[in-house]
């Protein structure tokens, strides 16, 4: 979070106030009840559920009944993962389902992949698992739909420059979407300087730090 995001936000709650320790990580349920408390009906709201989802060691959040493929090996480990951030996923669509005037509109993405192997896991690297990754976008607004059917259709592979530019001119702003023809994924520094891939036309080119 840096200061520059952190002036925009209304409100801003992190795993300490709601009790755990500074470097602990909290469960992704623990922000359902949280998400429950918001009166949808009352103002406008831009609110991210930021889950810890899928991260290494795969599995440590999870309770007996949510290891569903069970322990066996590091994929099914990871797979769990997985199917508890669907569950989540499930809960907030249908709270936002429930809402009457269908003015809404749910994204779902994630900052990055992982590469899974049984003999080496990680992230952050130019491995096409570690940098394509789910998009899930959905409103009952035929307007939204239209405009996001307009955004994304044409393209085989989205990134988030699209997705962050198309919610901001969602939300009003005289923001133009990106398109998906062009796009960079960093390596493990976010800033390029470790290497990054210039994705252009669906061709991926390997740009080595300077």
């Amino acid at each position: 979070m840096n200061l520059i995001g952190k002036k925009w936000i209304d409100h801003l709650i992190q795993p300490t106030q709601l009790g755990y320790g500074n470097g602990d990580n909290m469960p992704d349920e623990k922000l359902l009840p949280l998400f429950d408390k918001i009166n949808l009906q009352q103002g406008r709201h831009f609110i991210v559920l930021h889950q810890r989802g899928s991260h290494a060691p795969y599995g440590a959040l999870l309770q007996p009944q949510d290891k569903v493929f069970g322990e066996a090996d590091i994929a099914d480990k990871y797979d769990n993962t997985i199917h508890k951030t669907d569950q989540m996923i499930q809960t907030v669509f249908e709270q936002l389902q429930k809402q009457p005037d269908g003015n809404w509109l749910f994204a779902y993405t994630s900052d990055h992949g992982q590469y899974v192997r049984q003999d080496i896991y990680n992230q952050g690297t130019v491995q096409p698992d570690s940098y394509i990754v789910p998009l899930v976008l959905y409103s009952p607004d035929k307007a939204v739909q239209q405009a996001a059917n307009q955004a994304f259709a044409p393209c085989e592979i989205a990134f988030h420059q699209q997705l962050s530019t198309f919610l901001i001119h969602t939300l009003g702003y005289d923001m133009p979407v990106s398109g998906c023809r062009e796009g960079s994924v960093t390596g493990n520094l976010i800033t390029g300087d470790a290497g990054s891939l210039n994705i252009r036309n669906g061709k991926a080119e390997y740009v080595y730090p300077q």
